[in-house]
């Protein structure tokens, strides 16, 4: 007989947890890290390598930061493999809402990334004509024509 997850109606940690740290949060650049050598036993970048400008300095910084014998994860999107669930959140985000400027910019952006650029370009105008002065315009232009 299996015991109880929860024996005593105390909250039991899985296995392999021994404490809970407290964490923090911070503002700071990725290639530049303001931490010290070696300071913690595990480091993971969650869905942001890819939007970093020099990747391999940031990678370098998880790595400096991590002691010896730790753990450096990181886990990015993965366009190539047709992100078929960020599309279906944008198409559905544009259906409920086409107003929404933002919602057109991140399906374009997508589709821009899945390389289908006709499909892209109504989401693209339609951001132009719903945020004309929004902070993404100008890099917007940057995958118009």
């Amino acid at each position: 007989m299996s015991r109880p997850a929860f024996p005593s109606g105390r909250l039991q940690m899985p296995l392999g947890i021994k404490r809970l740290a407290v964490l923090g949060t911070g503002i700071g650049d990725a290639q530049q890290l303001r931490l010290t050598d070696a300071s913690f036993d595990r480091t993971l970048s969650l869905l942001v390598l890819n939007f970093i400008p020099d990747r391999s300095k940031a990678l370098h910084e998880m790595i400096r930061v991590t002691r010896r014998g730790g753990i450096v994860a990181a886990a990015v999107w993965d366009y190539e493999e047709g992100m078929e669930m960020l599309r279906i959140f944008w198409n559905e985000a544009v259906a409920l809402n086409p107003g929404y400027p933002d919602a057109h910019f991140y399906l374009a952006v997508t589709l821009e990334k899945l390389g289908h650029s006709p499909e892209a370009k109504p989401h693209w105008k339609a951001y132009q004509e719903l945020a004309p002065k929004g902070e993404w315009v100008d890099l917007a232009k940057e995958f118009l024509d």
